[in-house]
């Protein structure tokens, strides 16, 4: 008997997984012009630097951290202008050994051949000198040059390598053309001219880079008419717009810092340093024209005794009467005779007044004291008859608000 051919069964139709609607993701929904072009302007602007904080980096002082908004911002132009003999290149070269003691790299071009050994020991920038064969890892570049040609070699060299360039001093720097000829050959405002296009030829290259520039420079008394002068900075207009910063500084009255030495002469008071009011005329993070007091020891430095000192004053911790002085600072308390002996007390003392000024505003409260003036923004455009509304509340039918903001900065980190 013949078996029956096996059938066989027919496969039920495999159901395909149902897949759950895909949600539209964020980047579906991107204009893909503007996509196109966020990706274009980041590529290009990855070799620019954007807008943002600044990053600052500490002077040493508190009184120039102070009047520069928090320290030396990076990328920054600073022209320090004051008579001969205050302590601009001092001032300057213990702004350098911050620097130099925070890891950085400062470049030094003297065009006035003014820094020696000696000053250097002094301010404690030795041990940061560099020298090829004694110090290869010294980051303090220190070099006598003449020209602005000079000037060109170091910074076509070194500008992208280094944090902090300091010239002493911009009135000092001599053209070429001067050098090879006569005095007398030489057109009016050419040095002007130069120290403008310097600045321009390495403005764009130092902000990029973050290296900022310390330029000394001299004020001079300009006469205008007859029995009636002003002081200004040497270096014509150009030198005055490409800076950030234009810092004036002159000595305080009765600002010689004295001390009593014996000298051939026999016991004399001898100059040792000098007290100075030092104020902002252009400034980008600071309110300018608020005067400070700022301390200098000759071969030393910035002194902060000074700046302590001037705080304690402005919160009544030191009361004068007559050439005696009572200081009470927390739980310390004291009685001397001349400023001088103050000083010694805030050194004696000096982490208890840190504190003391921490915990009451830090150094800038001198600078930050509330203003009469409020800035007031009343957000408002025109309707298109000469009426003023409120864009968010009047267009609404309700009633418009001025939002007032003081001019008080108090997010300022020491």
């Amino acid at each position: 008997m013949a078996s029956k051919p096996n059938k066989a069964k027919p496969k039920a139709p495999v159901k395909s997984p149902v897949k759950a609607p895909v949600k539209a993701s964020v980047t579906t929904q991107v204009n893909p012009a503007l996509s196109r072009l966020a990706q274009t302007v980041d590529e290009i602007g990855r070799a620019y630097k954007s807008i943002g904080d600044p990053d600052f980096v500490k002077t040493g002082s508190i009184v120039m951290d102070a009047l520069l908004g928090g320290g030396v911002p990076r990328g920054c132009f600073i022209l320090w202008s004051s008579h001969s003999g205050v302590g601009k290149s001092t001032g300057s070269l213990f702004i350098a050994k911050s620097y130099c003691s925070q890891g950085l790299k400062v470049l030094y071009l003297d065009f006035e051949g003014g820094v020696n050994d000696s000053q250097l020991r002094g301010i404690g920038l030795s041990e940061h000198l560099f020298d090829a064969k004694k110090n290869p890892n010294g980051s303090f570049f220190c070099y006598k040059v003449q020209t602005y040609t000079d000037a060109e070699k170091f910074l076509d060299a070194l500008i992208t390598d280094i944090d902090l360039v300091i010239i002493d001093s911009v009135t000092a720097l001599l053209p070429e053309k001067l050098k090879m000829n006569s005095v007398e050959d030489i057109q009016p405002g050419l040095q002007s001219r130069l120290t403008a296009n310097l600045l321009l030829k390495y403005k764009a290259t130092s902000v990029r880079n973050g290296t900022s520039w310390i330029l000394i420079n001299q004020m001079r008394t300009h006469i205008r008419f007859v029995g009636q002068t002003t002081e200004e900075e040497a270096g014509g207009l150009a030198l005055k717009f490409y800076v950030d910063y234009r810092i004036m500084m002159k000595k305080a009255k009765g600002g010689d810092l004295e001390k009593t030495e014996i000298t051939p002469l026999g016991a004399k008071k001898v100059p040792y340093g000098s007290l100075n009011e030092v104020w902002c005329i252009k400034s980008r993070y600071t309110r300018p024209f608020i005067p400070l007091q700022l301390g200098i020891v000759f071969g030393r430095g910035i002194s902060n005794n000074y700046a302590y000192k001037d705080f304690l004053e402005f919160k009544g911790c030191i009361r004068k009467d007559g050439a005696w002085y009572t200081i009470n600072v927390g739980n310390l308390s004291g009685k001397m005779q001349g400023e001088q002996a103050v000083i010694d007390w805030i050194v004696a003392n000096r982490e208890a007044v840190k504190e003391f000024i921490e915990a009451n505003g830090k150094y800038r409260l001198l600078m930050n004291e509330k203003d009469s003036l409020d800035v007031v923004d009343e957000n408002v455009i025109s309707d298109g008859f000469g009426e003023v509304c409120d864009t968010d509340s009047e267009k609404e039918g309700g009633e418009g608000s001025i939002v007032v903001g003081n001019l008080d900065d108090e997010n300022f980190n020491e």
